[in-house]
Parts: C-alpha cells; structure tokens; sequence
C-alpha cells in the first residue's frame, strides 16, 4: 500500500518534469553523436590492408562485393534472369 501512495505521490512531479529530462538527454545524445572519435582504432593503411588479406588468405573485398550485388540483382528482377537464361 506505501508503494502505491508514494506512486500517486511522485506521479504529478514526474509530469512536470519529464520535459525538461527529455531535452537535457536529446541535447546530451546529441553532443555525444556528433563526437565520433571514442571507440574507434586508428585506420590502417591501404597497403597494411592488403598485406594482412593475403597473409589471411581472404577474398578480395571488392570482387566479394560485386558476387553478393549480383546474386541479389537476379533475385530481385525475374525478368532479367529470365533474359539471361535466353
């Protein structure tokens, strides 16, 4: 029964405030959003790159890219399966 009084108690206080907790915290997830340096690792260079795919023996990352874009395309445009299949 307390629980129940102190949320009838509380409820009015939290209507009031609630508009400003939503601006400060929009305000803040904002400030942080545009601050897209925590977190990251520094960029390897394109040769460092390269090096570690062949060492790893991986796919080209481009030629990867273009299977998957044209596996999708034929899935997704019947008709111009249908043309190549002529």
């Amino acid at each position: 029964m307390e629980g129940a009084l102190l949320l009838v108690k509380a409820f009015p206080v939290f209507m009031i405030a609630s508009p400003s907790f939503v601006g400060t915290l929009s305000a803040y997830c904002a400030a942080r959003a545009a601050d897209l340096s925590w977190g990251n690792r520094p960029a390897a260079s394109p040769e460092e790159q390269v090096r570690r795919r062949l060492a790893l023996k991986l796919p080209d990352d481009d030629a990867l890219m273009s299977r998957w874009h044209r596996g999708h395309v034929r899935r997704m445009h019947p008709a111009q399966r249908a043309a190549r299949r002529r």
